[in-house]
């Protein structure tokens, strides 16, 4: 059994090799035939390499002789340790890896771009990813929207707006594109002025905001009567009780200027006209007027009764955007409601467009007065706030002039800047300061 152990273990070279895949067993003894004592291994061969002098790879590898290996293993080897590990080999296989490395990177990115586009597509609306994408798509399709003007404030002066010199008589005055929130023309705009009636287009403008209907009524007063007879106003020439409805309170305001119809106003509106006046404040303050503040109803001299030109084109800017008071402000005459004190009604005509300018005759038709308020005192001199349109562009303009030495000045300082600055100096055709 020894003896056919050692013939099958056994090999040419005098070494034996296990059972074990034909592996040699590290420095096993070689078996002896049967009846022999066993020979210890030979001393291992020192060499360079080569096979003169040892084995090969011995000097660089390790101290054994080659292993013996069938050749199916060394094929089964070769297949996966990547073959024989010359030096040319070993450069040609290490690219193998790397290009296998790179070939997964590819298909990895690829599957990126082929899948993750489709499932952002998927993503319910409203999500991070579809917000982004929206908004990057109106930042690339359109410019952001300029903010919005303030319904009314101040108008801005440019390079190109006229100071106001001699040309007019007026002391104060300044003309207001009103699309356009510019400053035309001015002379001494936003110098304090007393409004005198001018007040009354801010009287009918707080009033009517708070009527709940023009047909309620309001009973006329002593007191009323009196105290526009004492203080030498004008009147519409209502009489101590008679009923007035408020539409004809707000007309015998505005076309005749009167103070007994301001008056009613204020009384129906707040009970007292000091309290109204409170009223009409806080409607400046609405508009963001910071030089204006009102004492009473008519526009009687007072000290602390105030304001601009500025500040009152804002006013009568804010009062044609009402209807019911443009309405008013652009009647040249009107009747109230019958009465049994005036059973035929009163008849009340325009101070400025029927008395002084008669309609638009005074004007050329490129140019429409649509609206407008006279005032006197005094303290204040002539004043007139009005509002034009012109014909061919439908585009509105606000003049205000005050301290006029009689009243036609005012007048025809308005008609002299309008001309020229809306019409015949520019052909017909105006163009605004910053466009010239």
């Amino acid at each position: 059994m020894a003896e056919e152990y050692g013939k099958r273990n056994t090999g040419d070279d005098g070494w034996v090799y296990p059972d074990n895949n034909n592996r040699r067993v590290q420095n096993a003894p070689r078996r002896a035939p049967q009846g022999r004592a066993p020979v210890a291994a030979p001393p291992r061969p020192q060499g360079d390499g080569s096979r003169q002098g040892g084995y090969p790879g011995q000097g660089a590898r390790g101290q054994y002789p080659p292993r013996r290996v069938a050749p199916q293993q060394m094929r089964a080897r070769r297949t996966v340790r990547g073959g024989i590990s010359s030096p040319e080999q070993t450069k040609k296989n290490g690219k193998g890896p790397l290009i296998a490395a790179l070939l997964i990177v590819a298909v990895i990115v690829l599957v990126l771009l082929l899948v993750i586009p489709k499932t952002v597509g998927k993503m319910p609306e409203g999500t991070a990813t579809d917000t982004v994408t929206e908004t990057e798509k109106i930042t690339e399709t359109e410019a952001p929207p300029e903010p919005e003007r303030p319904k009314y404030s101040y108008a801005a002066r440019t390079d190109k707006t006229v100071q106001l010199g001699a040309e007019i008589d007026c002391a104060h005055a300044i003309l207001i594109d009103v699309d356009a929130g510019e400053i035309i023309a001015e002379k001494g705009g936003d110098e304090v002025i007393y409004p005198a009636s001018m007040t009354k287009v801010m009287t009918a403008l707080a009033a009517i905001e708070k009527c709940k209907s023009l047909d309620d009524t309001f009973t006329m007063t002593y007191e009323i009567v009196s105290d526009a007879f004492q203080a030498n106003a004008t009147v519409a020439g209502f009489v101590n009780g008679e009923v007035v409805t408020v539409k004809d309170l707000l007309y015998g305001s505005i076309l005749p200027s009167g103070a007994d119809g301001t008056r009613g106003l204020a009384e129906y509106t707040s009970g007292t006209e000091e309290a109204f006046a409170e009223v009409m404040n806080a409607k400046c303050a609405d508009l963001g007027l910071k030089n204006t503040h009102f004492s009473n109803s008519s526009g009687l001299h007072a000290a602390d009764h105030r304001t601009t030109c500025h500040d009152m084109a804002i006013i009568m800017e804010a009062a044609m955007d009402n209807e019911t008071v443009a309405a008013a402000l652009g009647a040249a005459e009107y009747v109230t409601s019958k009465t049994t004190e005036h059973p035929d009604g009163i008849a009340l005509h325009h101070t400025l467009l029927f008395d002084r300018m008669d309609g638009k005759s005074e004007f050329d038709s490129k140019i429409e007065i649509i609206g407008g308020k006279t005032g006197y005192t005094g303290e204040a001199g002539n004043c007139l706030v009005t509002m034009a349109r012109v014909v061919s562009t439908g585009k509105t303009y606000v003049f205000v002039c005050a301290g006029g030495e009689t009243k036609w000045k005012p007048v025809f300082d308005t008609i002299h800047v309008y001309r020229k600055y809306l019409g015949e100096h520019y052909d017909g055709e105006y163009v605004s300061p910053s466009q010239r």
